[in-house]
């Protein structure tokens, strides 16, 4: 681990669905009124495609035409 994140002390372990516990680094700055905390590790690559593909609007079938063309 890097020493400036051991000193700050911003490393916290959070839970990945698919590689289970890791560590991510947070905030390098400590807000007393707005503590950060951590809700979830990052999402895998294209985790949210289709819920953010339909808030824009796509059909459930075009959204499946983009996958048949490897476009997602």
């Amino acid at each position: 681990t890097d020493p400036q994140v051991q000193h700050l002390k911003i490393a916290r372990p959070a839970k990945h669905k698919r590689l289970g516990e890791v560590v991510v680094i947070g905030q390098a700055v400590e807000l007393s009124r707005t503590p950060w905390s951590i809700r979830s590790a990052t999402p895998d690559a294209g985790e949210h495609t289709e819920e953010i593909l339909q808030s824009l609007g796509y059909a459930d079938s075009e959204i499946n035409e983009l996958r048949a063309q490897k476009v997602v």
